[in-house]
């Protein structure tokens, strides 16, 4: 007999620590009726990382203890595994995600076999790009500070999958702010929570990605004779030789016109991958973290209705407090940033904060007659007859009215 009972025991394969546990708010939240996590037991159902360091070694190792357990493989780069009933594309749509399971809880049969414990593996970072040739010398020595007004840049170590950026100590004032709930119908409350751009790194990487997406040519931001990023031509990729730390400093400081300016550089100088590339959007999400820290860009009031244009790939983004259940009520339908926090029962900034950075990264938009999309209108209901025969008598008359 085949087995249709849900919730379905899921053991990930080939991931890390913090996939696993943005499986495990998934699998508690929004896919909560049809999957939970194995936690090393007997699973009904593998997910596996295609994109992860060794995945298809470590897949083909477990089928063939497993043959009849089924697999789901995800992927960014379209890679697929032999023998796996389904594959998703990252970053994975949550309701695609629950659409699968439960199509292929039908098809599971009974297995009394155990499953052995999946090993974590680290997953192969964003497409890179190399530093042009002077950064890569000052890259030689990773203990070399340089020294600038109220700021000191650290040397970048390139970061592992086992150690993603969270935001330092944990402390969530790093990204959020302190800054408590406020009337959202209070013009004068809310226009405190705006924070105007001028002179931020925010602005001048934005300024410098879009440069990049135009031309053939890496681009640069420099602080003096410091390289903060580079962009890969078209903005596939940038390669940041600075740390978490430096950055996170120079997030919260506004500089006088003219101390960050962008560079072209030769077309040749980023083609190769590098250790410190990452892809735009992981370098934006969290400088604007580290900007906004709670507050809000000027052109997105709290008190109108915003939505998620697609599910974000949070397993590779800045650590946001309750990001996974924000997204979920975005993803499903547009609503205030209010009514959010109040839905969710939750600090106004951290909605703030995960809104702030989602709309960065061109992830978030505000709802325009959000219903004329997302609703089909019903169909306008017949004229009963004695309105139309009145109507075609009101029409003669007029029509004798104006001889």
């Amino acid at each position: 007999m085949k087995r249709k009972t849900l919730p379905l025991a899921v053991d990930l394969l080939g991931v890390n620590e913090r996939m696993r546990n943005t499986f495990a708010m998934a699998f508690a939240g929004p896919a909560k009726a049809v999957a939970r996590l194995a936690d090393g037991g007997r699973a009904d159902l593998v997910i596996v990382d295609a994109d992860g360091v060794g995945a298809q070694e470590a897949w083909q190792a477990f089928h063939e203890k497993r043959p009849r357990c089924p697999a789901i493989a995800i992927s960014a780069a379209g890679i697929e595994l032999e023998g796996v009933a389904a594959t998703i594309a990252k970053p994975i749509r949550v309701e695609q995600l629950i659409e699968t399971i439960r199509r292929l809880a039908e098809q599971i049969e009974p297995d009394t076999q155990k499953t052995p414990p999946l090993p974590l593996a680290a997953s192969i970072p964003a497409p890179q790009v190399a530093p042009s040739s002077g950064l890569a010398a000052e890259t030689e020595n990773e203990e070399k500070t340089q020294r600038i007004p109220t700021l000191r840049l650290h040397q970048r170590e390139p970061e592992t999958s086992e150690s993603p950026a969270t935001p330092p100590g944990k402390d969530l004032s790093a990204v959020c702010g302190t800054v408590e709930d406020i009337d959202c119908n209070d013009d004068a409350q809310v226009s405190k929570l705006f924070l105007p751009l001028e002179g931020r790194l925010l602005a001048a990487l934005q300024t410098a990605l879009a440069e990049a997406k135009q031309g053939k040519q890496p681009v640069a931001l420099r602080y003096k004779e410091n390289t903060l990023a580079i962009f890969h031509p078209r903005g596939r990729a940038v390669a940041v030789p600075v740390g978490d730390a430096s950055l996170q400093r120079m997030s919260q400081a506004a500089f006088p016109g003219g101390m960050l300016f962008l560079e072209k550089l030769p077309a040749d100088s980023a083609s190769a991958p590098g250790p410190m590339a990452v892809h735009p959007d992981v370098l934006l999400w969290k400088v604007a973290a580290w900007t906004y820290r709670g507050r809000l860009p000027v052109d997105l009031p709290p008190n109108v209705r915003v939505y998620l244009r697609h599910w974000p790939n949070l397993t590779r983004l800045l650590e946001l407090p309750d990001a996974m259940r924000i997204a979920a009520l975005l993803n499903e339908q547009p609503m205030s940033m209010s009514r959010v926090a109040e839905a969710l029962q939750i600090p106004q900034r951290h909605v703030f904060a995960f809104c702030a950075c989602a709309h960065t990264i061109g992830l978030l938009d505000i709802a325009k007659r959000a219903a004329d999309h997302l609703i089909e209108p019903p169909p306008a209901p017949p004229e009963h007859g004695e309105r139309q025969f009145l109507g075609r008598i009101m029409h003669y008359l007029k029509g004798l009215m104006t001889r």
